[in-house]
């Protein structure tokens, strides 16, 4: 009996681990978010914030428009959907502008992504380093993109290790 009992529990371990790290995204992530400021944290950091995710069956691609007047930042990051950790050059942290924080170490975030709840959450795991005036600081930040039942909202929740609250963005789907 206790090797029956040792196979069974060797089999539901390996479906878990199957199941975690073989789920792909929905294909509801895949379009064009626009932020919705009313339902967001403010942080005064960009006027407009525009999001645009492409997924395939080995990695996902997030290109980041923001905009405030007539000053704008775009940004592209790919990551594997096999959760691989990926270094991405960062020549400008444009997550908090006004902060006088910027990307310091090597210029570099390394990241990596999983898909979790049968492909409905993205969640991206980053560390960088951070440059102020008080010296370098190593920052995780934990984000995770929640699809809405419908495909229609999209709410990313993040977590950095060098802020007390959590920051929630609301993007809305842009209709094409």
């Amino acid at each position: 009996m206790p090797l029956r009992c040792l196979l069974s529990t060797v089999l539901l371990a390996l479906a878990c681990a199957t199941t975690a790290f073989a789920s792909t995204p929905s294909p509801g992530f895949a379009g064009t978010w626009r932020l919705d400021t009313a339902r967001s944290t403010n942080l005064a950091a960009w006027r407009t914030f525009e999001l645009r995710i492409e997924t395939s069956q080995s990695e996902v691609r997030f290109d980041r428009r923001l905009g405030w007047g007539r000053r704008t930042h775009e940004e592209t990051m790919s990551l594997p959907i096999d959760g691989q950790p990926t270094a991405i050059s960062v020549p400008y942290w444009s997550d908090n502008r006004h902060i006088g924080a910027y990307i310091g170490g090597d210029g570099h975030k390394r990241a990596h992504l999983r898909v979790l709840d049968g492909g409905r959450i993205l969640r991206i795991e980053s560390d960088l380093i951070l440059e102020t005036q008080q010296g370098e600081r190593a920052v995780n930040i934990l984000s995770d993109y929640h699809l809405s039942p419908d495909a229609q909202t999209l709410t990313l929740i993040e977590l950095r290790s060098s802020r007390p609250q959590p920051v929630t963005y609301v993007f809305t789907r842009v209709q094409s």
